[in-house]
């Protein structure tokens, strides 16, 4: 497909593979990656390819795409709680560097189970 991203074959997305239809999955290990998602909703081709090959260059960069250059596109509704954490990353960040004490930021959600709970899949 013209406008796809063709991702590197190591990276976490997939090997060869058009990322078009891309969605974000926690590991079991707590991990976000990036992944192709063939239940996902479409999204922009040039969106599409700008946050897939963040994500294959790794979960932090994909999160500072989203935070920092993604903010005002349309994104499928498995993004938005991550875009949300890394704005809110982003704006500490950028708060600590005029000497105002910026407060911690927290995930959307717990990343790992928790002692008791069974293991995920």
């Amino acid at each position: 497909m013209k406008g796809c991203v063709q991702l590197a074959a190591d990276s976490p997305i997939g090997a060869g593979l058009a990322a078009t239809r891309l969605g974000l999955r926690v590991t079991p290990h707590g991990h976000l990656v990036g992944d192709l998602a063939h239940d996902a909703p479409d999204m922009d081709e040039a969106v599409a390819s700008r946050v897939g090959e963040a994500f294959a260059r790794g979960n932090g960069r994909g999160l500072l795409r989203l935070g920092a250059a993604e903010v005002g596109q349309t994104l499928p509704p498995v993004f938005l709680p991550w875009r949300g954490f890394a704005t809110r990353y982003v704006t500490a960040l950028c708060l600590q560097g005029t000497g105002t004490t910026a407060s911690p930021v927290v995930p959307p959600f717990r990343l790992r189970p928790k002692a008791n709970s069974p293991r995920w899949s």
